[in-house]
């Protein structure tokens, strides 16, 4: 959680400022917060006293984000200079990037459907994963997550942030997914690989 002692540069002010009015008109505005805070973090290792933002340190900032992909690196881009358009309302003179240096966008990954068959291929190869002593159940938490993801057709990171909170049997809200597809699944699985 990003708060207000997370901001410690020569414009840490408008920063805290910035977010604020962004949350106050009811966006979220998590994930633009974290990139302005791993801005502002790097503005203050520049040196003492922290640098402001201007051309050079936009520059060297973006050069710290190489091993992202060109569209991670095009948003955050956009995100500091979002907020450099807001600087600029009070500050007439402050830096705003110029948008036509930015990266291009990239082509957005097609997504893989898996076949029944690669489906029961994972979910066998789901039962060999060692048992670590820290991760005991690492292996019925694979077959779970795989089971969940390929029966209810939910994202990656929906898996992810689910928990025990989220599985209420009492609830009228529930929703029933047959389980055809992992069924089939598994029956392969079982009949391919005894």
């Amino acid at each position: 959680m990003i708060t207000k002692d997370s901001f410690h540069s020569s414009i840490a002010v408008e920063l805290i400022d910035y977010i604020s009015l962004k949350q106050a008109l009811g966006r979220s505005f998590q994930g633009a917060s974290i990139i302005l805070s791993y801005l502002d973090r790097f503005l203050c290792k520049l040196g003492a006293p922290p640098a402001d933002l201007t051309a050079e340190t936009f520059r060297l900032w973006c050069q710290t984000m190489g091993s992202v992909s060109s569209n991670t690196k095009l948003a955050r881009m956009h995100i500091a200079r979002n907020f450099c358009l807001y600087r600029r309302r009070r500050a007439p003179t402050c830096f705003v990037p110029d948008p036509s240096h930015f990266p291009k966008a990239g082509p957005r990954i097609r997504p893989y459907i898996l076949s029944d068959i690669e489906v029961a291929r994972l979910l066998h190869y789901s039962k060999s994963i060692p048992v670590l002593v820290r991760s005991p159940l690492r292996a019925a938490t694979t077959r779970l997550a795989i089971d969940l993801l390929f029966s209810t057709g939910i994202r990656r990171g929906e898996l992810l942030r689910l928990s025990s909170a989220d599985y209420n049997p009492g609830s009228k809200r529930s929703r029933f997914i047959p389980p055809s597809f992992s069924s089939r699944a598994s029956f392969l699985c079982r009949t391919m690989w005894p």
